[in-house]
């Protein structure tokens, strides 16, 4: 990749995680909220797998921590949570982005399956067990993924064509 693709994906990148960000921190109506996708857990996941050597560890706490801090939430909740999801996907990246789309969109699952699973223990162990709500939101984070996929994928390749 050349020094202009590179600076491209970079802001591609950045633009992506920002995004989720304020995606995540949009109020909705209350019957809605539950059902909320974690947009930035399926970004960060989508960025870990296509870009591993640019979006790690690191990023994912950093977006976690901007989330808590945001949501004034557990201090680190979202960070752990994030941080766990990238290191499991920079772990089987290369095996992962060989597998057709459908067992891809069931690694996502799985991976949000985990997070919600350490999120409960972490508020269990602080008093805060979550109600079934805590769990809507999962079906919609998978559901979400192939459409998160193919949008930033077509910017990818628009964003690497030469101007």
């Amino acid at each position: 990749m050349n020094d202009v693709a590179n600076w491209r994906d970079g802001w591609l990148i950045l633009t992506t995680l920002l995004a989720a960000l304020i995606i995540d921190s949009m109020v909705l109506p209350q019957f809605l909220g539950s059902f909320r996708p974690d947009v930035l857990a399926v970004i960060v996941i989508y960025w870990s797998l296509m870009a591993p050597q640019r979006v790690g560890v690191g990023v994912a706490w950093v977006a976690g921590l901007l989330v808590d801090v945001s949501s004034s939430g557990l201090i680190g909740l979202h960070a752990m949570v994030l941080s766990m999801q990238a290191y499991i996907t920079l772990m089987l990246y290369q095996q992962i982005r060989m597998l057709p789309r459908f067992q891809q969109t069931l690694f996502v699952l799985i991976l949000m399956v985990l997070g919600k699973l350490l999120a409960m223990a972490v508020l269990g162990m602080t008093g805060r067990l979550p109600t079934i709500e805590f769990w809507f939101s999962l079906p919609a984070s998978v559901v979400f993924w192939p459409l998160i996929y193919a949008l930033v994928q077509r910017w990818r390749k628009r964003a690497l064509l030469p101007s």
